[in-house]
Parts: structure tokens; sequence; C-alpha cells
């Protein structure tokens, strides 16, 4: 069913995601991250330098993500604006909204995660000294920045919370699927800011009734991490 018109009440886009749709998508993210596992784990086994399989493998496993994303949702015939991505909305209308909520969200993370951590307990960081070529960067780049925030608000933002919200409501759905999000990040410190980031996005996705807000807040989120973690790797 392609998109037309303005969303029907209790939706936050036109189309509806069925099961099937949820099922092909979460499915082959699934299966795509556990290739990219495999293929990490055999590369360590074949002796390769572990750091060299992370770096080489993030932006790998990220690649088959958006694989299985494109080929599983275009077999379903699903488009750009199905997506909430069809329509590119005026910076004007939006920036401001995804500046704040991005300094909202770091400063309530920042503050749950100072109080919940034992006193002089600092996250656990890399090792500085790690030298990365300029492909390796670009790639992570790429992967980490960009491609990984399509994929993921895709997949959560689009497809699990408009399969949730009209079967439990706006309200459940929408803490559902950045519980999930933030389950998916494992670390405690970084499931305190992704949970709030899914919230976030959910919010300037119905806000919109388009992905690109939730999409410029998920990659100024990372953008921003990923420079940090590479400073401190130097």
């Amino acid at each position: 069913m392609p998109s037309s018109g303005p969303p029907p009440p209790g939706r936050t886009f036109v189309r509806p995601v069925t099961h099937a749709d949820l099922l092909v998508t979460l499915g082959g993210f699934v299966a795509s991250t556990a290739l990219g596992g495999v293929l990490m784990i055999v590369l360590v086994l074949a002796g390769v330098e572990p750091l060299a399989v992370v770096t080489g493998g993030i932006p790998t496993t990220v690649a088959l993500w958006l694989l299985a994303l494109w080929f599983g949702l275009r077999a379903r015939g699903w488009t750009w604006a199905d997506l909430g991505l069809g329509e590119r909305l005026g910076l004007g209308r939006w920036w401001w909204q995804v500046a704040l909520a991005y300094v909202g969200v770091v400063l309530v993370a920042s503050l749950v995660v100072s109080q919940l951590s034992a006193p002089g307990e600092q996250p656990n960081v890399l090792e500085g000294g790690v030298r990365f070529g300029p492909v390796v960067v670009a790639a992570i780049w790429v992967a980490v920045g960009l491609v990984g925030p399509l994929v993921e608000e895709v997949i959560f933002r689009r497809v699990l919370l408009g399969w949730l919200e009209s079967r439990v409501g706006l309200v459940l759905a929408v803490l559902v699927q950045a519980a999930l999000f933030a389950v998916l990040h494992v670390v405690p410190a970084a499931m305190v800011l992704t949970f709030l980031l899914g919230l976030a996005t959910a919010l300037l996705a119905r806000r919109h009734r388009s992905l690109w807000p939730a999409l410029a807040l998920h990659a100024l989120n990372n953008l921003v991490a990923l420079s940090v973690l590479l400073s401190t790797l130097r």
C-alpha cells in the first residue's frame, strides 16, 4: 500500500506495518548481525589481529544490515515515501528541535549514569595509542555515523513503532521500541542514553510524520560519540 495523504488517526505514517513486514525486517537484521559475527570469529580464529577484525567488522556488519533491510523491504513493495523518507522537510521546521532534543538526551543520560555509578567509578573506554588508517576511519564514520542510524531508524522508529502503535497504542509503542533499542546496545551506560534517544527520535518522527528529523538526531548523536571515542584512541 503506497503512501498518500495524511496518516490515519493513531498512526505515525500512512502505510501500516504487517506481521510479514516486521518478520522480514527483524529477521534480516538478526541474520545479518549473526553473519557479521561469524565472519569476525572466523577471522580471529584465522589469526587476524582482533583490533583489525573489530574495526573492519563494524562497517561490514552495518553494510550487511543495509543490504538485508533494502532487499527485504523492496520485496515487500516498500518505497521511500512508505519509510517516511520520501519528502525532505525544510531544516527551518525542525533543526532546533533536533538540537534541543540532543542536548536534553545527553544531559539527562549523564545525570542518570552519574547517579547509578559508584563513587569514583568511570565508564570503561579503550586505551589510547591506537592508529587507524584513513580508509578504516572513513569506513567507520560512514557506517556508525550515517548508515547505522539509517538502518536503525527504519527498523525501530518506522517498522517496529508502526507495528506496535496499531496494536498497543502510541504511548506503550514508544516505550517498548525505545526499551528494545536500548537493550540492543548492551552496555548499561549506553542503554540509558539509547533509551532516551529512542524516545526522542520516536517523538520527532511522530511530530513531523517523517523519519528525517529522527535520523538527523540519531546521526548527530553517533557522530559526536564517535568523535569523542576516536579522540581518546590517538
